[in-house]
């Protein structure tokens, strides 16, 4: 058999195996491709007979990358990111991620998505309050000059409380034991203490 893959290239005269042969190509430019295939005859070679099939090539492409997490919080606490790409080869991925807090890095190590992911999780924490941005790079690992970015600004405050609520009862008999609920959140995520004054000079301590 002979294999012409319509890119002005072919195999040459090969040997088609008891039960076919498989053969490989791949293109340089794009397009759609007609592929045709003669078989012939070992012995006789004017007794032949050809098939064809059609391919259309298109340049690879990155999606653009996505990055997810929190994009306020405080200093010295770790928050996890997710970094999500996706080739339209379905070729391995490579990243690189700067954290916004270190002295500016000439040399990029990558690091492999790994086969057939398309996401990777990293979590950082900043030393210091103040505004940082992350900066990340995906690439083709086959591919290499393939290749997109993605930002996210942090924001790093100092811990403040928000959403205090008290709801409970709002009439009531001496003598009696009225339930309140108490909420509220830490702008850190951290756990919360409380405080009760019941208005008559008794307060309780945190729990």
């Amino acid at each position: 058999y002979q294999v012409d893959w319509g890119d002005y290239t072919n195999t040459g005269w090969e040997t088609l195996g008891g039960e076919g042969s498989q053969i490989s190509h791949s293109w340089v430019g794009t397009g759609s491709k007609q592929i045709t295939v003669t078989v012939r005859c070992a012995e006789h070679t004017d007794a032949d007979d050809e098939a064809g099939h059609s391919i259309t090539i298109a340049d690879e492409t990155l999606s653009d990358p996505t990055l997810t997490g929190p994009d306020t919080g405080g200093n010295n606490i770790n928050y996890t990111y997710t970094l999500s790409a996706e080739s339209s080869a379905g070729h391995e991925l490579q990243y690189w991620i700067s954290w916004g807090d270190g002295a500016p890095e000439p040399d990029i190590d990558w690091t492999s998505f790994g086969d057939g992911v398309t996401s990777v999780q990293h979590s950082h924490a900043w030393p210091d309050l103040g505004g940082y941005e992350i900066y990340a790079k995906v690439r083709c690992a086959t591919h290499q000059t393939i290749l997109k970015d993605v930002t996210l600004w942090v924001t790093l405050w100092d811990e403040y409380i928000d959403g205090v609520t008290l709801h409970g009862p709002t009439s009531g008999y001496t003598g009696q034991t009225y339930t309140y609920k108490i909420s509220g959140e830490s702008s850190w995520g951290h756990a919360l203490e409380y405080a009760v004054c019941w208005g008559d000079g008794e307060c309780s301590d945190p729990p």
